[in-house]
């Protein structure tokens, strides 16, 4: 392959796929030849001529990996030794350069596409169809299959952090694989379940609404069911309510409690056990949408800290 007997680039600021693309190649040159001396480098630390002496035929004509990062940051001293690199490369020297984005040392990225080197792109994925699909190639690289419902599952779960998407990929193929269903997925973030919806509890007391919206949907996402979650919204304002009485709960409870209520009136936890106990009575059988009920308390109550604040 290209990256394997010469130069590749790898390109963009999506820090997880490119620690990914480094991992990948550095793993696929030690399978070919285990004696492989590996040197990793950072443009930011670089002292002028290192990369030529390092690349300077050898007595033994070992086979060697050199990973320069950070070309994004580079000074003028670097960019001028990789370029002549370029231009004319060692023999036995596969070389993994790093650019993490932005237009500064653009030169480097031109010269290298120029002169045939293999180009990687690592850009950052604005989309969770992008995550899906990296979520399903991930699984393939480790010998196993998800599907497209199952694979948004764990986007839904963690997709704010593609190395958290990454690991539990790689976890749930080595635990579940080779084909991972979507009861695994739900198995597998079932820890996360008691966390998740007093994350989501936490977030609508903070008054952060669209976060708690967030939060409820990825904890809807792993199997925390409503009720549930509900209980441990409205036992955060019980603990408000008791604590705006002088009766807060022992503990950490109380401590939390206190420190929540600077944030509310009586009046504005009169309407959230309001708006809590609705939902609580549409979800045990009352008229409404049970589909709907926390979502439209959460909102409920994020307007009372929305009006407050005007």
């Amino acid at each position: 392959m290209a990256h394997a007997e010469g130069i590749t680039l790898i390109r963009g600021s999506e820090a997880a796929l490119g620690d990914r693309e480094v991992a990948r190649i550095r793993t696929q040159v030690l399978s070919a030849d285990p004696s492989t001396e590996v040197t990793k480098l950072s443009a930011v630390s670089y002292q002028p001529g290192r990369l030529q002496m390092i690349c300077a035929p050898s007595l033994f004509e070992e086979a060697r990996l050199i990973i320069l990062d950070d070309l994004d940051r580079a000074g003028a001293a670097c960019v001028e030794d990789v370029l002549a690199y370029i231009a004319q490369p060692a023999s036995g020297v596969q070389m993994l350069l790093r650019h993490r984005g932005g237009n500064k040392n653009r030169k480097i990225i031109d010269e290298a596409k120029k002169a045939g080197a293999t180009m990687i792109e690592c850009a950052q994925l604005r989309n969770d169809r992008a995550k899906i699909q990296l979520v399903q190639e991930e699984a393939k690289a480790c010998g196993g299959t998800i599907s497209a419902r199952a694979a948004a599952m764990i986007v839904d779960a963690v997709g704010r952090d593609l190395y958290e998407v990454l690991g539990a990929v790689r976890q749930l193929v080595s635990d579940y694989g080779p084909r991972v269903a979507d009861d695994d997925i739900q198995s597998f973030f079932a820890g996360q379940t008691e966390a998740t919806a007093f994350e989501v509890a936490d977030a609508i007391v903070a008054g952060q609404g669209p976060r708690a919206l967030l939060l409820y949907r990825q904890a809807r996402s792993v199997g925390v069911e409503d009720i549930p979650l509900l209980g441990a919204v409205a036992m955060k304002f019980r603990d408000m309510a008791l604590a705006s009485a002088g009766s807060a709960p022992a503990g950490y409870r109380g401590t939390a409690a206190r420190e929540s209520l600077r944030r509310w009136d009586d009046d504005q936890l009169g309407q959230a056990m309001c708006f809590l106990a609705q939902a609580d009575s549409v979800l045990k059988g009352a008229p409404g949408s049970a589909d709907h009920a926390i979502e439209k308390c959460i909102i409920d109550i994020s307007r009372l800290r929305s009006n407050a604040s005007r």
